[in-house]
């Protein structure tokens, strides 16, 4: 079974649920969200990260994996760990599943990925630790009974990223470009999905040419990691160009021998 949220950007992930209870925001990851490391088959790799408790009370904290998917139409799938083809969440073991912070306390949780002694994998294997901080039930109300409400639970999701040494190769695909305009600008967007075997994050632009072949400006998009079998979307802001009709140079820059790029030929009105 697949959780889909409507609104994730791992790091952090907020789910709107029933109960009650105030700890949303008093407990964080820090450092990086995105941890990856290269493995060999049979192969194992160590890694941490750091819970803070923001506050000055004690606070519970569940720790625990699930596989992740996301897409250029903005869905990102919490599936059943080790369900996905790609998953390595099997191959982690945690070094807890619960924390126990004191005011201000910044604790660790320690996790080992051991490679299966498979010959046959290839390219980037993924996964999530979740780390959620556990709402304490409110009080009852005056007349004893049960208090119920809404409580916004934030959950910081840390990919846990294995490359299986330097093998598997990644391939994009670009599709569903588009130019759109609305009330924030005028917008380039296009779709790249990755049906090849190695993860990417590439640098995105678009650079601007008039008829006489004169750049006419730069224009970038926020980076996005595309697993195998994933997609983003990237959007380019062009509202600071001037109308007119230009040949756009679209680069998907994975900063090694990964490089990608189209033409397009845009009519900006």
């Amino acid at each position: 079974m697949k959780t889909v949220l409507g609104w994730c950007a791992l790091g952090a992930v907020l789910v709107l649920g029933s109960a009650v209870g105030g700890t949303c925001g008093v407990v964080s990851v820090m450092g990086s969200l995105s941890q990856q490391a290269t493995a060999l088959p049979g192969g194992s790799v160590q890694g941490t990260i750091l819970v803070r408790n923001h506050s000055d009370q004690p606070q519970i904290v569940r720790v625990y994996q699930t596989d992740y998917d996301s897409y250029a139409d903005g869905r990102c799938l919490f599936g059943e760990p080790g369900a996905a083809a790609r998953s390595n969440a099997r191959w982690i073991s945690l070094g807890t599943s619960r924390l126990e912070l004191t005011a201000q306390q910044v604790a660790t949780v320690r996790y080992t990925v051991r490679v299966p002694a498979d010959n046959t994998l290839v390219g980037t294997y993924w996964s999530v630790i979740m780390v959620e901080a556990v709402a304490e039930p409110a009080a009852p109300t005056a007349d004893g009974k049960p208090a119920v409400g809404m409580q916004q639970v934030l959950r910081y999701g840390v990919q846990i990223v294995t490359d299986i040494g330097q093998t598997g190769k990644p391939d994009l695909h670009l599709g569903n470009e588009r130019l759109d305009k609305d009330a924030q600008g005028r917008w380039f967007r296009v779709d790249a999905e990755n049906v090849g075997e190695r993860s990417l994050l590439p640098a995105a632009w678009v650079e601007l040419f008039d008829d006489a072949g004169a750049s006419k400006g730069r224009f970038g998009a926020e980076p996005r990691r595309i697993y195998p079998g994933c997609s983003a979307r990237f959007e380019f802001d062009l509202s600071q160009a001037p109308p007119g009709r230009y040949r756009a140079l679209l680069v998907l820059d994975n900063r090694d021998e990964n490089v990608y790029g189209a033409q397009y030929d845009l009519d900006l009105k």
